[in-house]
């Protein structure tokens, strides 16, 4: 006899997650290196940058600069 039950919610969570394709837009696994529908490779960026608004990004350029000039004056 068989432990195994088709009914188990165990093996639900071995699915794989969507993500969308830089390129196309389109819905592609996560794990996939070429996009099946336009082709192109996906790069997962390591930039601390990628994926933030650019005002985060200038908010976060000017706390620099901030901390730069008050550390120079005093």
């Amino acid at each position: 006899m068989s432990d195994f039950d088709p009914d188990d919610d165990y093996y639900d969570d071995d699915e794989a997650e969507l993500v969308d394709c830089p390129a196309c837009g389109a819905a592609i696994y996560e794990e996939a290196e070429q996009c099946p529908v336009c082709g192109e490779y996906i790069t997962h960026s390591t930039s601390p940058w990628a994926g933030k608004p650019g005002w985060w990004v200038a908010l976060g350029m000017l706390g620099i600069i901030a901390m730069i000039v008050a550390m120079a004056l005093s």
